[in-house]
């Protein structure tokens, strides 16, 4: 097509520019530049090849030939719109071009680009001797591609509203401007009515296909903008280069030299029942996972399923290095929340040598853009960074699910960025089994769908981890890391690790008075106790409770969602390191998932059975002493786990079944009847949450808002609002940070009107990474009138007001007209 755009060019009466002093033939040749280097690191071709193959069912050069052209012409054709005399006098302020318009004032070049490209291809195949079922599939391929390129300046829409848009005209339509030929040397004549006919024909490989060719393109694009902007040159896409070194660094930590030793002195001649001590235990379970990788290390996904406390993380990223070894090319972990992803870098970093730290970048909200130690504030150094992390070009990724989620399944332009970098990565998912269970079945299609498509390798690891080829229906590719998990759940070490209590459980009209009577008669004194409630309000009470009562003689914290990771933080590390031997944490879910401490005993208000697992996890972390967990009923956790299928009674403690599976750690078997209630509901069901519906009606059809909708992992409160509560805080190295200096320097630099994007992107997020000490999310009702507002952000100049010994202030929230959390 190179030729066809340089015939179309060349019949124009005037230079062609694809921005100010950049000729369209210059911006094109940079993008295909980007576009090799881009093959090269990522090896789009080898994804393509297995797209055919799926396709097709046979591994055909020819057809892959044909493909890759395509392909690679999405990128050379992207802009061949910007052609018309609207664009170029109006974009361009190219004064040689006439005063006339071919399409419509607002100079729209995206869609023209696609139009062109696809009457082009129907053409090429067309006129080809190839046999009429590869007609077809070329056909098919080259309208996915004209579709990607009508999106390149915008978000993914439905694929069927763009061929509808070309077919119901109303006369200044594309294709009646061109048919017309009003454009110079283009006159389409190959697009017939029924090309542009919308089928349910597609599935969760085209979905895919598509959103790799939106993302190269863009990647290209964007590239190649910058190099004309700035002149700043990207020269690697974050690949590891040197996965041999990575496990040198990591083979040579201290933890690893003393599994190396159990390896060689006592693994395989002792029994895991037989192990002395829980370090034996997990290096016998490290070493079981590993045999089993080397064994079957040819698979797209491999779940980890292993008991709380026994070092999944560190057998994670044992797998995961060797799967870099064999064929990866970049890292992504994965952890449900901002505090797990800060967390794990800390884990990461004990677990590297320190000359790897500089290969890991947390890309979230919270933490501000990453940029090289280059000196001086030049622009393409913020240039670089910028592009860095919209598109992820770093070797070793810390995120959240919600990110990596937008990355798969996002509508957003900058959501499928980074796309393109899944080629051949490899991902560890932590505590999958949080997402939301209603789409567990989707989303294992699209992970096993995504995996093979673009050669990757997914650890999906828990503590109770579902079987989602249950639902999916596909297991070709997915295996165990260890075997039996069971088999280490039921043992003394895990199993017998924390008592369990259901005393509490038993009592009817069961209040707060009543469990800081037991907490007060039974425990506290040298010991360090765990108290989780459902709702903050319920958490806010308790802990005011016992903070008023001077007969509690021990140190009560609390933390909930409504604390900065700062603050949450700063209670957790005396913990942590043994400064405080006894006192009394109140939370809420927040702490139940990951997090990284050790606690004597626990008392937790019921939810889910994996729940009360991750809350075990906390207790007697390091089994050397003994922990017990009582559990109660006050709130109600169907308010918060709405239409969780785990909720349903039977499938929870009051279940004297349930109490049975939780004792003897057989989540397989409460897995079991959760996943054949799902798949009752699921699988077999034509309705709303029915796979079939998915299937046919979204993705068959592509519809990319309706698949993003159906998949969006957190259902947002639409009544709940950001609000900034201006203080002064003191951090932990001592230094104050000033609220309101740091919303001025927010207000600043969003009316810099002269600043450059790139330098005002990276500011902004150094800004935020401040700000986020102190905003809070809030329900707002009508009357609410903040200080200053910019954009939807609410500030409270008084915010020291609604907090009082050093916690948000909820009653005091409630109390003021037009506020209430």
């Amino acid at each position: 097509m190179k030729g066809y755009l340089k015939e179309l060019l060349e019949q124009q009466e005037y230079d062609v520019y694809a921005h100010p002093g950049e000729l369209l033939e210059e911006h094109v040749a940079r993008c295909l530049g980007y576009f090799e280097k881009i093959d090269g690191e990522k090896d789009l071709k080898g994804i393509l090849a297995r797209y055919i193959r799926e396709k097709s069912g046979v591994a055909d050069p020819g057809l892959l030939d044909w493909a890759w052209q395509m392909f690679r012409d999405i990128v050379t054709s992207h802009d061949i719109g910007k052609v018309t005399p609207e664009f170029q006098r109006q974009k361009m302020k190219n004064c040689n071009a006439p005063h006339e318009v071919l399409l419509d004032e607002r100079a729209r070049h995206s869609l023209l680009s696609s139009v062109i490209y696809l009457d082009y291809y129907l053409g090429e195949i067309r006129g080809s001797e190839l046999d009429k079922e590869t007609q077809k599939l070329l056909e098919r391929l080259a309208k996915l591609n004209s579709y990607v390129i009508s999106r390149h300046h915008g978000n993914l829409s439905a694929v069927g509203d763009y061929f509808n848009g070309l077919k119901e005209g109303d006369g200044n339509d594309v294709l009646t401007v061109l048919r017309e030929g009003k454009l110079s040397g283009c006159v389409p004549e190959n697009i017939r009515n029924k090309d542009l006919r919308m089928r349910s024909e597609y599935d969760s490989f085209d979905y895919f296909y598509c959103r790799l060719a939106y993302s190269v393109l863009v990647a290209c694009d964007y590239y190649a903008t910058s190099e004309n902007d700035s002149g700043m040159k990207m020269e690697g896409f974050g690949n590891i280069h040197l996965p041999d070194e990575l496990e040198r660094g990591y083979e040579g930590t201290s933890l690893q030299q003393s599994i190396r030793k159990f390896e060689r002195e006592q693994f395989g001649r002792m029994k895991a029942e037989d192990a002395e001590d829980i370090d034996q235990l997990r290096s016998t379970m490290f070493l079981e996972a590993e045999r089993e990788y080397e064994k079957d290390g040819a698979g797209n996904i491999f779940y980890l399923g292993a008991p709380t406390g026994s070092g999944k993380s560190n057998i994670a990223l044992d797998i995961s290095i060797k799967m870099m070894k064999n064929r990866g090319r970049k890292l992504f972990y994965i952890y449900p929340f901002n505090t797990l992803v800060e967390q794990n870098r800390s884990t990461l970093e004990k677990l590297l040598p320190s000359e790897m730290y500089d290969e890991i970048a947390v890309v979230n909200s919270l933490t501000p853009i990453k940029t090289g130690d280059e000196d001086g504030e030049g622009r393409q150094r913020y240039e670089k960074a910028l592009l860095d992390r919209q598109f992820f070009n770093y070797p070793i990724v810390l995120s959240t699910h919600v990110t990596f989620s937008d990355m798969m399944l996002g509508t957003g332009r900058e959501n499928a960025f980074g796309f393109h970098q899944l080629s051949g990565a490899v991902v560890v998912l932590d505590e999958i089994q949080s997402y939301r269970n209603k789409i567990w079945g989707e989303l294992m299609i699209m992970l096993q769908s995504c995996a093979r498509l673009m050669d990757m390798q997914i650890v999906i690891m828990s503590a109770t981890l579902p079987d989602l080829t249950v639902l999916s229906g596909v297991t070709d590719g997915v295996s165990r890391l260890l075997k039996d998990p069971g088999r280490y759940f039921r043992l003394p070490f895990f199993r017998d690790r924390v008592k369990i209590s259901l005393e509490l459980l038993e009592i009817k009209n069961f209040s707060l008075q009543l469990l800081k009577d037991h907490i007060r008669n039974n425990h506290g004194s040298g010991e360090r106790v765990l108290v989780e409630f459902m709702f903050k309000k319920t958490a806010d009470e308790f802990y005011r409770m016992l903070r008023e009562d001077d007969t509690m003689d021990i140190p009560i914290f609390c933390i909930t969602g409504d604390d900065s990771l700062f603050q949450r933080e700063k209670i957790l590390a005396p913990i942590k390191n043994g400064e405080i031997r006894e006192c009394i944490l109140i939370s809420t879910q927040v702490l139940e998932a990951g997090a990284d401490i050790d606690m004597d005993v626990g008392y937790k208000n019921i939810s889910k059975l994996d729940s009360e697992e991750q809350f075990l996890g906390r207790i007697n972390r390091s089994c050397r002493r003994s922990g017990i967990v009582y559990f109660f009923q006050l709130d109600d956790a169907g308010a918060i786990y709405r239409g969780d299928y785990r909720m349903s009674r039977e499938l929870t403690l009051e279940n004297p079944g349930m109490v049975d599976i939780l004792l003897d750690k057989d989540f397989d078997s409460y897995y079991a009847c959760v996943l054949q209630t799902m798949k009752k509901y699921g699988l077999e069901s034509t309705g709303e949450d029915g796979l079939e519906r998915f299937e046919i009606h979204q993705l068959g059809i592509l519809d990319f808002p309706a698949i993003a909708r159906r998949l969006r992992l957190i259902e947002k409160d639409k009544l709940v609002q950001d609000v900034f509560l201006c203080r002064k805080i003191t951090l932990e190295n001592g230094q104050v940070l000033d609220g309101a200096e740091v919303w001025s320097q927010y207000r600043a630099l969003l009316y810099d009107e002269d600043m450059p994007f790139a330098e005002k992107k990276v500011k902004l997020s150094r800004v935020r990474a401040r700000m986020s000490h102190f905003i809070y999310q809030i329900r707002m009702k009508d009357g609410a009138i903040p200080d200053e507002q910019l954009g939807s952000l609410m500030f409270f100049k008084e915010g020291e007001s609604f907090f009082r010994n050093g916690r948000l202030d909820r009653e005091k929230l409630e109390e003021m007209d037009g506020l209430f959390v």
